[in-house]
């Protein structure tokens, strides 16, 4: 559970912007060039690695079923 913890924490320090429900007073305004990019952490000889990935577009029957 701590590693989970870890991984949380170290995604919304490395997110330099607000958006939807994760805001940040030192950072206020939305960056567009995130918009389509996912963070992503992984654990490497016990160090907490992020990286931003873009984002996959969800299959169509899945955005069929959120349009609803």
């Amino acid at each position: 559970m701590l590693v989970v913890c870890e991984a949380i924490i170290r995604s919304a320090l490395n997110r330099e912007e607000s958006r939807g429900g994760h805001t940040r007073l030192d950072f206020p305004e939305t960056e567009d060039a995130l918009e389509n990019v996912n963070t992503v952490l992984r654990q490497q000889h016990e160090r907490m690695i992020v990286e931003y990935v873009s984002a996959q577009r969800s299959p169509k029957t899945c955005r069929n079923c959120c349009d609803s």
